[in-house]
């Protein structure tokens, strides 16, 4: 009884949650951030950004979501102004467990504006010799080098070192690899003091540009309303059936993102004393613990026939990377030389090399084809007889 007690306390308790959220949004213009805002970034400038080119309800590709004007974005000289804002951040004076909601506010807020930052600053694809002519698809062509499986290659998009963060080199990886409470030594020198436990609802938070990314929230993170907007973000997403959560025909579809991450939630679920549910995918006994006890996603995942399934079982939904622009407003690319994908280069280098080949055997022959020539004419002048 005491169990059931409590569990009806914990889902007043999100209800609750929720409303306060729903009050919280409606207020953030007037939160006043001082932590934050001494340290040189004001994450009002991003919140009024957001609330202006980002467009709620919108579908891409069969999915629902929340589409971005990225034209609007770049000439906007406040998105640049934000940006800028970071390199002046000084991390020595933040405390990785005092500071922690702040620190989370400031890099989720940080990642999203990077990760658009990424999309608006490279917006031209790139092939083995550079930059060329077509306009990205997705923001992984911001990265790499124009070769196929080129995340294994360390120029990614996610591990390019391109973003000024408190005067040190930073890529998206290293902004959210510190939200996922990685050691300092595994990031840029000046990274602060190592997150004090990792709150790892962020992967509903953090928004990678692309079309099964969680949507992008129209207000910008503060730390005094962090957990309510933590929460009602992963409440939206795992809401949305085409790439969050669904059952078809009985089966559990998920986003990827619990596949790829999975050991953070399992890392969440061993160090919380017993507080989230013990199921057989860590995630959904993560999950349980936010998720609103109405919604379709917590009827789900909180039937006994879901909590012992296993990762096996599940299907996990096909990730769209294109990117997640509102029709008409992703930035153009100005380059003028003609992309080469890399299978034409090897096919070009094939076709070349038999050319030459071709031209190599065709010259001995002709080359064979004098020797014998002439060796018959000297032959003929000693007055041998010779049937070459």
């Amino acid at each position: 009884k005491n169990i059931i007690e409590i569990k009806k306390i914990m889902r007043l308790a999100i209800v609750l949650a929720a409303i306060l959220g729903i009050i919280g949004c409606m207020i953030v213009p007037h939160v006043k951030s001082t932590l934050v805002e001494e340290f040189g970034v004001d994450h009002h400038i991003w919140g009024d950004l957001l609330q202006k080119y980002v467009k709620k309800n919108q579908t891409l590709e069969g999915i629902s979501l929340s589409t971005v004007d990225y034209e609007g974005m770049k000439e906007d000289e406040r998105f640049e102004k934000y940006i800028k804002s970071f390199e002046l951040i000084n991390f020595s004076k933040f405390d990785g467990e005092k500071d922690r909601e702040t620190l989370i506010a400031l890099f989720a807020n940080m990642y999203n504006a990077l990760a658009m930052k990424m999309t608006i600053e490279y917006p031209c694809k790139r092939d083995v010799f550079g930059y060329c002519d077509q306009r990205i698809g997705s923001i992984v062509d911001s990265g790499g080098n124009g070769l196929p499986l080129s995340e294994k290659f360390v120029d990614t998009v996610w591990k390019r070192r391109v973003f000024n963060i408190g005067g040190e080199e930073w890529s998206l990886d290293d902004v959210e690899n510190y939200l996922r409470g990685h050691p300092r030594s595994e990031l840029p020198s000046n990274a602060p003091q190592q997150l004090y436990k990792p709150d790892f609802r962020l992967h509903a938070n953090i928004v990678c540009a692309s079309i099964s990314c969680p949507d992008i929230y129209n207000q910008a993170f503060f730390p005094e309303l962090l957990d309510m907007q933590l929460t009602l973000n992963i409440n939206s997403f795992l809401g949305n059936k085409e790439k969050g959560l669904n059952v078809i025909s009985n089966n559990l579809h998920m986003s990827k993102i619990f596949f790829w991450f999975e050991q953070d939630f399992v890392k969440a679920v061993a160090n919380s004393n017993n507080t989230y549910e013990k199921t057989n995918f860590a995630p959904i006994g993560f999950l349980l613990n936010y998720l609103y006890p109405d919604s379709f996603a917590y009827k789900t995942l909180s039937s006994n026939h879901f909590k012992t399934i296993k990762k096996e079982e599940i299907q996990f939904f096909d990730y769209n990377w294109n990117i997640n622009a509102e029709k008409g407003k992703q930035v153009q690319c100005e380059n003028t030389r003609r992309c080469f994908v890399f299978e034409q280069l090897i096919i070009t280098i094939v076709v070349v090399t038999l050319f030459v080949l071709c031209i190599c055997c065709l010259f001995c022959v002709v080359c064979c084809f004098l020797c014998c020539y002439c060796i018959r004419q000297k032959r003929q002048k000693k007055g041998y007889t010779t049937i070459l």
